[in-house]
């Protein structure tokens, strides 16, 4: 029986999460300039 890795990402840092303030909106979150370079590390 072979193992499987399973990873669990939320997102990346979005400009909500600097700031401090809820995210309301339904819409995607801005990532910032680290948040995409998360994204494309975890890739």
């Amino acid at each position: 029986m072979t193992s499987k890795r399973v990873y669990f990402l939320r997102h990346g840092q979005a400009e909500y999460n600097i700031k401090g303030t809820p995210k309301i909106s339904t819409h995607d979150a801005v990532l910032t300039p680290t948040g995409r370079q998360q994204c494309i590390d975890f890739a």
